[in-house]
């Protein structure tokens, strides 16, 4: 321990700062990296859903109309697929 004091007495104060604080920098990154591993330090993205805008003087049967006609399109199409793809076992079938 006396070895130890007579080489600290030896070392210009500024150098012994500057090394404590490098030392303190270092540790902080480490468990600062440590910490994000563990835990995360970000919450997850939000859940984002878009929706057509909404025109000035556009009245809410309009939309709903407009909506309607999109899902019965929406349905028409995924059973033509459903149809097509039921087809398609059958042909392969034989």
């Amino acid at each position: 321990m006396a070895s130890l004091r007579t080489r600290l007495a030896g070392i210009e104060r500024h150098k012994l700062v500057i090394g404590v604080l490098s030392l303190l920098f270092t540790t902080t990154v480490i468990v600062g990296f440590l910490v994000e591993n563990r835990w995360g330090y970000m919450k997850p993205d939000p859940m984002l859903i878009y929706v057509d805008s909404w025109q000035e003087g556009e009245r809410t049967p309009d939309l709903v109309k407009e909506q309607q006609a999109r899902e019965l399109a929406e349905l028409k199409r995924a059973i033509a697929e459903q149809k097509a793809a039921e087809a398609a076992a059958a042909k392969a079938a034989r």
